[in-house]
């Protein structure tokens, strides 16, 4: 009779596991996305089934174009009020693979187009930029000098007891003088106090339509004359006893020459 009992450790105690609906979907799920092409990688096979879907023109079983069909499209003929534009092939479309955000593109090409790394540039554009930077820089600073120049010439004549007024080197740097206590005056009266931020005009304004070599012409006039006058050099910053011992002292007339 213990013969004819089965061992507990039989087969015939072993149930099957009972597998749950959602359980089941999963699995049946799985063996679906198994892809046919196990060694192709996933962007490979996703820009295939996109060309592939391209190359078929909708049919009339899409919701899309049975909604165009409702709205008086017919099949092969343009669309829009007069039906010019034949074209019956689907827009291009175009597939963001990457994490960067929308629009980065353009932006980037925008800036390769004004990147010198990127973009091949001649010698000649180059040379042409560099020097008309460097021509508007060198103005500026001349502009500079001549202002502090003026400056100079004007403490030095009245040390010498002459006027300043009288001087035609002075004229057009006294004149703007003026312009600006007038437009000073102006302020004050209309607002109370003088704002940092209201225009008053400038000497490099005055000289802006003046020539590079007329700026040139006039700070040469100017530094000869406080040489022959006074004995005194600008970009030495010193005064002389005469003539003969500010020649031998000091480099010359230039500020290169220093």
């Amino acid at each position: 009779e213990m013969d004819d009992v089965p061992d507990y450790m039989s087969a015939v105690f072993l149930v099957e596991p009972t597998l749950t609906k959602e359980q089941k979907r999963q699995a049946q799920l799985k063996r679906k996305r198994v892809p046919k092409d196990k060694d192709k990688p996933v962007a490979e096979i996703q820009q295939q089934r996109l060309e592939e879907g391209l190359m078929n023109p909708i049919d009339s079983s899409n919701k899309g174009f049975q909604l165009l069909m409702k709205m008086g499209f017919k099949k092969d003929e343009g669309i829009g009020k007069t039906a010019t534009n034949k074209n019956s092939d689907p827009l291009p479309l175009c597939i963001k693979t990457d994490r960067s955000g929308i629009g980065s593109r353009t932006n980037q090409i925008q800036s390769d187009k004004f990147n010198p790394k990127k973009q091949k540039v001649s010698e000649e554009k180059v040379e042409n930029y560099q020097k008309t930077v460097s021509l508007k820089l060198r103005d500026k600073k001349t502009v500079q000098t001549i202002e502090k120049l003026c400056l100079h010439i004007i403490n030095l004549d009245e040390q010498a007891g002459r006027k300043p007024e009288e001087n035609p080197l002075l004229s057009d740097f006294l004149s703007l003088e003026k312009e600006k206590e007038e437009a000073k005056k102006k302020i004050i009266e209309t607002r109370g106090f003088l704002d940092p931020k209201s225009w008053v005009p400038t000497f490099e304004e005055f000289l802006e339509k003046e020539s590079t070599a007329a700026k040139m012409e006039r700070l040469e006039s100017l530094l000869s004359y406080t040489r022959a006058n006074y004995f005194y050099c600008f970009y030495c910053g010193a005064g002389y006893d005469d003539l003969n011992q500010l020649l031998e002292m000091c480099p010359g007339l230039t500020e290169e020459e220093h």
